[in-house]
């Protein structure tokens, strides 16, 4: 009997770099979300220290330009705050998207490996059924040729 090969493993093969591939993309990308929300901590730290500083420059006592300067440098963190919350929240979109896709490969790799293994256990059945019927004829023309 001719060895077992299984007609869908380039398939297979093409699948799994497919997957390796997707899984590579998403730990990207979950580490530019790790990056951006350290970022953001860091600059609500600055913020809050910033805060701190207005508060006891007021208290302190300063002029109205000063505290309109300090007013709009503060409006203009808290902007980029918000516009780095928008992007972690595209960040985890993606994110979503691409664990889904990799779901999704990874579901159709797993149905072609599942696919492999019953056609090796046909193989092997098959390969059993006619190791058999060779002990079988071997034993049958075995005991025809022997002197009696």
């Amino acid at each position: 009997m001719k060895k077992f090969e299984f007609t869908m493993q380039k398939v297979l093969e093409y699948k799994s770099h497919l997957e390796d591939r997707e899984k590579h993309a998403l730990a990207q990308m979950r580490w530019r979300y790790d990056t951006l929300l350290a970022e953001i901590e860091a600059a609500l730290k600055e913020y809050e220290a910033l805060k701190e500083k207005y508060r006891q420059i007021c208290a302190a006592g300063t002029t109205a330009t000063e505290m309109m300067i300090f007013t709009a440098h503060m409006d203009d963190f808290v902007r980029r705050i918000e516009e780095m919350l928008i992007r972690l929240q595209q960040a985890e979109e993606e994110i979503e998207r691409q664990r889904n896709l990799l779901i999704s490969v990874s579901q159709e790799k797993s149905t072609i490996g599942k696919l492999r293994i019953r056609y090796l256990s046909l193989y092997r059945a098959k390969e059993k059924k006619e190791q058999e019927i060779f002990i079988n004829d071997f034993v049958a023309n075995a005991s025809i040729n022997s002197p009696k």
